[in-house]
């Protein structure tokens, strides 16, 4: 199941690499929050620790703002409850934090327009000299574009200059393909290891902040919110002399996360040549014609 996981990642990330995605190495802390409730009874945090968290994040973006993300990170939302008797094991535990686990993450995430620190500039000028490039027509090479009377106009649009910022709310879900069973009962009677917080699936709701100049993206800060799915029981069946006891467990799992990355652009921006408006290329198209009448 892991190796399968392992090649549907990589196979992701390979067709997001022909797709022109953007990947984005990501470094930051995971702050989470497992509660354990022992017999049913008020649940509490055994642990509290902010743990490092690395991790890699492929998205496509469509036109519209709307795209898709896929990432793999590392995990240690888990907690190793150990104690030696159920009947007393509420007060008389040790508690760690759990082993490093692979986390898999996939969603929808939405970027709005940027919002640039600089005013838009725009620049409006008039020219009796031609304004575009020279063209071959026949044998005789001239201006593509148009002389107007009096003069040739031409309008630049406005120019967004300078550093901006567009925000990223996402949605999506988080799968962990860990086998780690959720109670180890230790040989000899050394005790138990419950794993609090052993979920395979969560729900990720967050947002994001990119920063660029221009077209080229910089730095990329995230702020994410997760909680576990699922909220299955565990039983340990024991005996206190002929007393048969039965001691139940239970954990949920929620906490924040915050990274910054760095995004790497796979995508070519082709070169855009301006458009000419109608008057001038039906100008142009009757001025071709005329050179032709003379060769």
């Amino acid at each position: 199941m892991r190796r399968a996981t392992l090649l549907l990642l990589l196979a992701v990330f390979g067709y997001s690499a022909e797709a022109q995605f953007t990947l984005i190495p990501q470094a930051g802390i995971e702050n989470p929050v497992t509660k354990i409730s022992y017999n049913d009874l008020r649940s509490f945090q055994p642990v509290v620790s902010l743990q490092p968290q690395v991790s890699i994040c492929a998205e496509y973006k469509f036109k519209n703002g709307v795209g898709i993300f896929t990432g793999a990170g590392t995990s240690r939302s888990a907690v190793s409850y150990n104690f030696l008797d159920p009947e007393t094991g509420m007060k008389a535990y040790q508690a760690s934090t759990g082993n490093t686990q692979l986390q898999l993450q996939a969603g929808l995430k939405y970027s709005t327009k940027p919002i640039y620190f600089n005013k838009q500039v725009s620049h409006n000028r008039s020219s009796k000299t031609p304004c575009g490039m020279n063209r071959s027509c026949g044998n005789h090479t001239g201006s593509t574009c148009c002389h107007r009377a009096p003069g040739c106009s031409q309008k630049t649009r406005a120019q967004n200059k300078g550093m901006y910022i567009s925000m990223q709310p996402l949605a999506g879900f988080a799968f962990m393909p860990s086998n780690q069973p959720d109670l180890v009962t230790k040989s000899s009677g050394m005790g138990y290891t419950y794993n609090a917080g052993n979920i395979k699936k969560a729900l990720l709701a967050g947002v994001g902040f990119e920063l660029g100049y221009r077209h080229t993206k910089y730095v990329t800060l995230s702020i994410n919110y997760f909680k576990g799915l699922g909220n299955e029981k565990t039983t340990v069946n024991s005996f206190s002399g002929t007393k048969a006891i039965l001691t139940t467990l239970n954990s949920r799992i929620s906490g924040w996360n915050t990274s910054i990355g760095l995004p790497i652009s796979l995508v070519k921006r082709p070169f855009s040549r301006g458009k000419r408006s109608p008057e001038c290329r039906e100008q142009n198209r009757v001025r071709c014609g005329y050179w032709k009448m003379f060769q």
